[in-house]
């Protein structure tokens, strides 16, 4: 069957998306790895929603090579079968790579932030997450038992509620806490991101992620709204293909998202001048701890630590010491210990 032409837009708006997206887990990889060797769950749980979400790509265009656009009557048993199949299963491989980006986001968070309070919110929302991309991606892979009836024939076994569930009711009751949990993950750390003490660069930068990340509720929004329409429809083939667009751009907008703070020393060591850097800038080594010459002269950590409800700053069990910059000043107090695991995701150098 030809390729039909309300396909292209899919084609078109996802495939870039999805280029971009690998391309920032490439560099974040990159990064993380190589340069920093200082590789975390959230860089693996960033590559693994990468995957999930080429998975449903190649599902998608897989099911655009078969004719999905056109109407299910129109294609030939064969035809229908492979777009029913990539139907099928396009939902589960998106619920999953939408939760992984979200646990790599949270299991982000936990680098940069240390408050008790904050480590049992984030915790907790790793755990709605976990579970509730569970229930999408089993919620999906089940929609019918037997699972063959996910793609047959349309027959009175298919229509009756024992054997197979109502999809698009599913999707569109699921659609509103992934929606609301997007939301939340993009707050929590709004209250601690205001008490940084960085660089106005660098929190110019900070703040653009934080832009991207409304970016990507706004197309979780609506992807929802998409939704409410597929479900007044009888044929997936035709309704599918906005669904397809708006989970595709907010699946890899996500993915961007999540991988945006990471490049940030790979930036700066290009453009030393665009996030605050200077030319000048020197790197030190002093055993485990990392400590950074400024163009001033004054040396500071960059790993960055949150504080407590009371306003002290929390060091854990570690050391803290007074640096002296060429000007004689005390600046920030750094700890004396910090192994490459503690360091932080937001290290700039």
């Amino acid at each position: 069957m030809p390729l039909s032409e309300k396909a292209v837009p899919l084609i078109g708006v996802v495939t870039p998306f999805l280029a971009i997206a690998f391309l920032a887990v490439g560099l974040r990889l990159h990064v993380r790895v190589t340069l920093l060797k200082n590789s975390g769950v959230d860089d693996w749980l960033c590559l693994g929603a990468a995957l999930c979400s080429f998975g449903t790509y190649l599902a998608n265009m897989t099911g655009i090579v078969v004719g999905f656009g056109n109407p299910l009557p129109s294609m030939t048993p064969e035809e229908r079968d492979i777009a029913l199949k990539t139907l099928w299963i396009s939902p589960p491989l998106w619920g999953l790579s939408s939760s992984l980006v979200k646990m790599s986001i949270v299991t982000s968070y936990l680098r940069i932030w240390s408050g008790k309070r904050f480590k049992l919110l984030c915790y907790a929302l790793i755990c709605v997450i976990s579970m509730f991309g569970l229930t999408l991606f089993l919620g999906g892979i089940l929609a019918c038992v037997p699972v063959s009836l996910s793609w047959g024939p349309p027959g009175p076994a298919s229509r009756d509620p024992r054997h197979c569930m109502d999809l698009p009711l599913f999707m569109f009751a699921t659609s509103i806490p992934n929606t609301a949990i997007d939301l939340a993950v993009l707050a929590v750390p709004i209250p601690l991101f205001r008490k940084l003490h960085i660089a106005p660069k660098q929190r110019a930068a900070l703040t653009a992620v934080f832009t991207v990340g409304v970016v990507v509720c706004i197309a979780s929004i609506m992807r929802l709204v998409t939704l409410q329409h597929v479900r007044h429809t009888e044929d997936p083939s035709v309704s599918g293909l906005p669904l397809g667009i708006w989970s595709g751009v907010e699946l890899d907008l996500g993915i961007i998202c999540a991988c945006l703070p990471t490049l940030r020393p790979m930036i700066a060591r290009a453009f030393p001048r665009l996030l605050g850097s200077t030319a000048d800038s020197e790197l030190s080594w002093q055993g485990t701890q990392r400590i950074t010459r400024d163009g001033n002269g004054s040396y500071r950590m960059h790993e960055l630590h949150s504080n407590d409800e009371d306003g002290k700053s929390r060091n854990g069990d570690t050391e803290t010491i007074t640096i002296r910059g060429t000007s004689g000043f005390p600046c920030a107090p750094a700890p004396l210990h910090l192994d490459r695991h503690s360091k932080s995701y937001m290290n700039f150098d």
